[in-house]
């Protein structure tokens, strides 16, 4: 069994190398603080952020050490190499939620059987127009029908207008 294995012109690996990017991410944005960074830099406005207040203010104080260290951070941020206040790397940009929790199968089957009653829609967190639809038996009819065809095709989202998870 081969334990290390080094191709000629790298440097060595080992079953004991350990993976990039191992433990725990700072519970701030990446990507917030690429916007920040991008848009409000000069002002130290992305430390502040990720809770270097001192250095924030002595950037804000000094228009981002007149943009030389503004465009430092800025390499770094788009780099993946800033760190929050303790050391942790920014939560990455791939950990964006891009689909809802709740169920696509889930939210089907509650429209079908409780659509009269809006109970789909007090799932998915729609809680104001889950009232209206109790309150007003689906719309007729007519608003439950509309939400089945957009449930069934995709198209209808969670409280936060993120797709069903499927």
């Amino acid at each position: 069994m081969i334990q290390n294995l080094q191709i000629p012109g790298t440097t060595a690996l080992s079953s004991n190398t350990p993976p990039m990017n191992v433990g725990p991410a700072s519970p701030k944005s990446l990507f917030a603080t690429m916007l920040l960074c991008g848009f409000l830099g000069y002002l130290g406005m992305h430390r502040l952020y990720v809770g270097k207040i001192v250095s924030g203010i002595l950037m804000l104080l000094t228009f981002g050490g007149l943009g030389l260290w503004w465009s430092i951070d800025l390499i770094l941020v788009t780099a993946g190499a800033f760190k929050d206040k303790d050391g942790l790397p920014l939560k990455p940009i791939d950990n964006i939620k891009t689909h809802s929790p709740k169920s696509f199968l889930a939210t089907l089957l509650m429209c079908q059987s409780l659509g009269l009653l809006g109970m789909h829609r007090l799932y998915v967190g729609k809680i104001v127009s889950g009232i209206l639809m109790l309150l007003t038996f689906g719309g007729l009819g007519l608003w439950m029908m509309i939400d089945l065809a957009m449930i069934a095709g995709g198209i209808f989202r969670d409280k936060h207008g993120l797709p069903l998870k499927r």
